[in-house]
Formats: C-alpha cells, structure tokens, sequence
C-alpha cells in the first residue's frame, strides 16, 4: 500500500529547495531584472505526500509567481525563453544528485534518484483582473516540435482552491486523508497519456469529500 511521508521526514527536502530557489530568485534578478515570488502548492502545502509503493519514490511541487519582468520581454513572446531562463538557472544552481530539469507540459521537473525524491515546479503569472495563467509547453498536442510555449488561463485551479478551504475539522480531514491515499494506490500503475496527476487525483478527493459531508 502506498503511504503518507510524514512532516519530519519533509523537513529537510523542503528546506534543500528553499536554499535552491533563493539562489535562483538572486540570479534571475541580478541577470534578467525578473522578479518573482515562491511557494509550496498541492498535496506538500498540506502534508499530504505520498510514496507510492510501485515506485518508492515521492515528489514536491512548487509555483514560482511572476511579479515584475523587464520592459524588453514580452510575456507572450518570450513565453519559452522565460521558461528556458528559470530551467537553465535551476539547473546551474542544483544541489549535488538532482538531474537537470525536464521541460514537461506545464513544469519543470527534477530528481534525485540517489534519495528517492524530487520537485515539480510551476511557473504562474497573474494578469490585471487577477486571472491565474500557467506557462505552458503544447509539446504533446503540436507534433513535438517543443517551440509552441503560451500562458494558459487556469481558471478551475482558483475553483479547486476554494473548494480545498471548505476541508475543515478532524473528521473531514481524516476522510480526505484515506480517500486521497486509497485514490493515489489505485491508479499507481497507470502511464502516459491517461495517467492522472497528482493534483487532480486530489481535486478528485477533495469534491469526493464536500459530496459526502453535503457540502457540494
């Protein structure tokens, strides 16, 4: 059975990214004048990490938000060479044992497949109106030519959010908890294309959830 990684056993791992990023956030700024904030998100910002028993293996997942960018970069543009200046950065600045980053759809990935671990991240801007907009790579929808970057509107992650305030008390927490872990086991074996993500495996879990308390 799959298993929950316990917040001591987190420590440390969230505190090696933290030293990592803040290197990376002092590079980019000093290089390129962009600046940007940073946190944890999904299933690591509520201690709900799983080690999947197939693969004896767990992941973090981290955004990195956007605030101020240059006057000669155009966000629509230069959607790839913003993401290609944060892969290139964190890759410079990795700790010993992490590969370099793997460009996927929508984050830049990373492991230590010494340790067992490693870390998602998310690059999100917010426009005027406040509309959530994730960098993204159409590599899988556009032949792979791997050129076709934009900011795709997310919408249903602010939706997801809201939802995820409602979980409150011991006893819908604990509900969460099992249905969450119970999900993550079933569809361990599952691969690409139809392979669920982490996080909507927990959106799944958490509208399971509000159904069950009549919260929906």
């Amino acid at each position: 059975m799959c298993e929950y990684i316990s917040r001591n056993k987190l420590k440390d791992k969230k505190q090696e990214f933290l030293s990592w990023v803040k290197k990376v956030q002092k590079a980019i700024k000093k290089e390129h004048k962009i600046h940007f904030n940073y946190g944890p998100i999904g299933s690591g910002k509520r201690n709900m990490v799983i080690k999947q028993c197939n693969t004896n293996y767990f992941d973090l997942d981290y955004q990195i938000i956007i605030t101020r960018i240059p006057k000669d970069i155009d966000f629509n543009k230069d959607a790839k060479k913003i993401k290609n200046i944060f892969r290139t950065t964190f890759d410079k600045f990795k700790p010993k044992g992490f590969k370099d980053c793997e460009d996927s759809t929508q984050a830049l990935t990373t492991k230590n497949n010494y340790k067992g671990y490693g870390f998602d991240i998310i690059i999100i801007r917010y426009d005027q109106n406040d509309n959530f907009y994730i960098l993204y790579n159409k590599k899988n929808t556009n032949n792979a030519n791997n050129n076709d970057y934009s900011w795709m509107i997310r919408s249903e992650m602010e939706k997801h959010r809201e939802k995820f305030k409602l979980i409150e008390g011991a006893e819908m927490w604990n509900y969460l908890r099992k249905i969450y872990l119970d999900k993550r086991h079933k569809y361990k074996d599952m691969i690409e294309p139809s392979k669920k993500k982490s996080y909507q495996i927990l959106n799944e879990a958490v509208n399971e959830t509000l159904e069950y308390f009549d919260m929906m």
